[in-house]
């Protein structure tokens, strides 16, 4: 139980920034979701394929340079931090996409941001150092729970 009765412990996400082509957006950032794992269905059956994953990167920043690293193909590195029970653990998301779209969001008075989404086409994520979620868009790899196990790998033997 934790200090309210309520079972294990609650993880809470202290600090978090993006690090686009080497440069920090620590206190520059907004709230992002990291993609749901979604598979492709057909006739209620779930094919094992999953769907092309989406992320938005908000940046309140302007600078080409984010943009420019995105274009590129630059690995793009969310760093956080998790305090569970009292601890700080590190959390961590490398991952490259294809760039899709470029928003920009400017109103007087508040920050400006720009909105960088993309399809993600690699995605590594560890919590405290242990690999959670691994995904590689061109080599069908999918492997979840961190056990190494790559749920495409029949697939990807039968197609590629």
């Amino acid at each position: 139980m934790n200090k309210n009765g309520l079972g294990s412990p609650a993880q809470n996400m202290s600090g978090l920034s993006i690090v686009i082509g080497g440069k920090n957006t620590f206190g520059k950032t907004g709230d992002i979701k990291i993609p749901d794992w979604e598979f492709e269905v057909v006739n209620e059956e779930s094919t094992g394929i999953p769907k092309s994953p989406k992320i938005t990167l908000p940046v309140h920043d302007l600078g080409a340079e984010y943009i420019s690293a995105v274009q590129n193909g630059e690995s793009i590195v969310l760093k956080g931090n998790i305090r569970e029970d009292g601890e700080d653990k590190p959390y961590v998301v490398t991952m490259t996409l294809q760039l899709h779209k470029i928003g920009t969001e400017i109103k007087e008075g508040e920050s400006v941001k720009r909105n960088l989404e993309g399809r993600i086409d690699t995605f590594e994520e560890t919590v405290d150092g242990k690999q959670t979620i691994k995904y590689n868009r061109s080599s069908l790899e999918l492997i979840v729970g961190g056990d190494g196990k790559n749920l495409l790998e029949k697939f990807a033997s039968n197609v590629l």
